[in-house]
């Protein structure tokens, strides 16, 4: 009895309990009347998007939603907020600003493109089970006024991430039927067809065969599985497809049609892939050492054991932007090119990579120039940079070696005030401090007077003690010196710095110093030297081992960094193609961005959702008179 009430008295309180919390009342945004203010404001900032005036609109939203959270155009907002970080691949932040706008304006006109928005933000996060789950919500409630066709299209391309290859092709059929643009119709069609004779194997095709009878390829589909019946001698399976297929067409296959369809399984496709480079003038002799590496990383040597037989279509830019220009157009032009290695210099890679972006054909460029990739989401970049040379280095001696102070001794010329500010942001940011700067002449080779200002020795020092002459001690109060300069300038500087009894303190400089003539030069001098590289032929790593045993096999010569960064850029499009992840140029730049874990000789493991090259620098030391790999 005493339990009965006991359970009486508990059941009594959850409930009472259950109807406090029911009766809470749910965050209601209440919406204001739009203000002259806020009219002005807001189309002040629709304004400059027309104008192309991106950065000053994004922050006359901003402002806005700042100060009119109530507004009824605070959605808009938003959701515009949203759509330019979208644009600018900023997804994780774009996601945040749809999240609100689907938490506060549930009931308003931007609810649904809010949704739509967020589910693409996740696609490019590589957030495909999100992805899906958002859309099939917006596909059970879709309004008439939303745009289907790239709500389905978008469905399509997150069951195809998902490898639900057959869902994916039946959302792409779905596209075609809304779609009213003919050109986008026609391309919808080329691409399942594509997908139906490239991708897909025999059980299905089979399962559209029988749960999709009206699928609007569905001869296609028909014709592939009577190759596939041929093939394993199930005659009857095909004789019955190949007399529903005379029925469909009214067209009777030959003997000799019957035979080609029994040799013409899927097999790997045989693409082209374009080449840009230097191969005359001024910049040839750069050019013949990538198309080397471009050579060995597409197996062109190695045909026994190429499976796909990639044909190249090499294009000499000659280091000149138009040239450049042009060859993009002629490759873009031919429809089996599906993507674009290089070209090499400055120029000639802005100009190619403008064009290519416009054509959609992605390119892995070998330039060094600063954001290339920023131009657009079909351009890449394979190349070893300042920075991410400098960030690798100020990040080793301060997170490993505890450094935390460094003086800067640099030539007066364009490269060495340009790694001097480099190493001056990327030092600090990470708490490092600079705490002695010098410049010298680009033709100086005495560097005594420089030496003594930053130890703060005056105007001489003996070297040794005199009688009646009071010896003079440096003060050393950095504990690393950076000498962004040739490998003999560095070497003299190291010397010289001993000269003046400065010892212990860590020698810092460039991949240039990546060279024997720098061990020759500075001997005893530079031990202990540290730098960073993008390629090192001694590494530890199998991969290099094996590319440098290859390449000295085939080419009877040792690679440098051009060749390896070639050669990852062709081994990488290589790998996606032999793998079938992709089948056209839009999908291979999708490929291009969901690898993370390539390895590549020259560090690279992949690429950015920006498209920069994501790598992991070698971090040399010279150690007895030989450069080693640190880590």
């Amino acid at each position: 009895m005493k339990t009965l009430r006991a359970f009486s008295l508990l059941l009594f309180i959850c409930l009472i309990f259950s109807l406090f919390w029911g009766c809470q009342p749910r965050r209601v945004y209440i919406k204001t009347p739009i203000s002259p203010s806020e009219r002005e404001k807001f189309n002040n900032a629709q304004n400059l998007i027309q104008q192309g005036e991106i950065d000053k609109a994004l922050k006359l939203f901003q402002d806005f939603v700042e100060a009119y959270p109530s507004s009824t155009l605070c959605d808009d907002a938003l959701l515009s907020i949203g759509k330019i970080y979208l644009e600018r691949k900023r997804y994780k932040e774009a996601s945040e600003k749809f999240k609100i706008v689907i938490y506060k304006f549930p009931e308003e006109n931007s609810f649904f493109k809010a949704k739509y928005y967020l589910a693409l933000s996740y696609y490019h996060l590589n957030q495909y089970y999100k992805a899906e789950k958002i859309l099939i919500d917006i596909c059970q409630h879709i309004p008439v006024s939303e745009n289907k066709a790239a709500i389905f299209s978008l469905m399509g391309d997150v069951k195809n991430k998902l490898g639900k290859r057959v869902e994916a092709v039946i959302w792409y059929e779905k596209v075609w039927k809304v779609e009213k643009r003919i050109d986008v119709k026609d391309g919808i069609k080329t691409r399942v067809s594509l997908i139906i004779n490239r991708v897909l194997k025999k059980k299905e095709l089979e399962e559209i065969l029988n749960k999709y009878p009206n699928f609007f390829l569905i001869n296609d589909v028909k014709l592939r599985l009577v190759s596939y019946y041929l093939n394993e001698g199930k005659k009857k399976k095909a004789d019955k497809l190949l007399l529903e297929l005379q029925q469909a067409t009214g067209k009777t296959l030959s003997p000799e049609e019957v035979k080609r369809l029994k040799r013409s399984l899927p097999t790997p496709a045989q693409p082209l892939v374009g080449v840009l480079l230097p191969l005359s003038g001024k910049g040839r002799g750069y050019g013949e050492r990538c198309l080397k590496g471009i050579l060995l990383g597409m197996k062109i040597f190695n045909y026994e054991h190429n499976d796909l037989k990639v044909k190249l279509l090499i294009e000499d830019t000659s280091t000149d932007p138009e040239e450049a220009k042009n060859a993009v157009l002629r490759l873009a032009s031919n429809n089996n090119v599906i993507a674009i290695i290089g070209p090499l210099f400055k120029r000639e890679s802005k100009s190619a990579a403008t064009i290519a972006q416009e054509k959609k054909i992605p390119i892995i460029t070998l330039t060094p120039l600063e954001e290339i990739y920023k131009i657009g989401d079909f351009v890449f970049r394979n190349s070893l940079t300042a920075r991410l040379e400098i960030s690798t280095i100020s990040q080793y001696i301060i997170k490993d070696l505890n450094i935390v102070t460094a003086a800067v001794i640099y030539p007066n010329n364009t490269f060495g005030i340009k790694m001097k500010n480099i190493f001056w942001d990327e030092f600090t940011k990470r708490g490092g401090e600079i705490v002695e700067e010098e410049r010298y002449k680009e033709t100086e080779t005495d560097f005594q007077s420089h030496i003594r200002r930053i130890a703060h020795l005056g105007s001489y020092t003996p070297r040794t003690g005199r009688s009646g002459v009071k010896r003079r001690y440096p003060i050393v109060h950095f504990q690393a010196i950076f000498i962004p300069d040739e490998p003999e300038k560095g070497a003299m500087i190291a010397s010289q710095l001993e000269y003046f009894d400065i010892i212990g303190v860590l020698l810092l400089g460039t991949h240039l110093w990546d060279t024997p003539r720098f061990i020759k030069t500075g001997d005893k001098y530079v031990n202990g030297a540290i730098f960073a590289d993008g390629f090192f032929k001694n590494s530890n790593s199998l991969y290099v081992s094996d590319f440098v045993k290859e390449f000295i096999n085939t080419f009877g010569q040792e690679p440098s960094i051009l060749e390896a960064q070639a050669y990852d850029a062709a081994r990488i499009i290589y790998l996606i193609l032999s793998q079938q992840k992709a089948i056209d140029r839009e999908t291979l730049k999708d490929a291009l961005f969901s690898i993370k874990d390539f390895p590549g000789v020259s560090g690279l493991r992949g690429f950015t959702e920006e498209g920069e090259n994501i790598k992991q620098l070698y971090i040399l030391k010279v150690e007895n008179g030989e450069i080693v790999e640190v880590k």
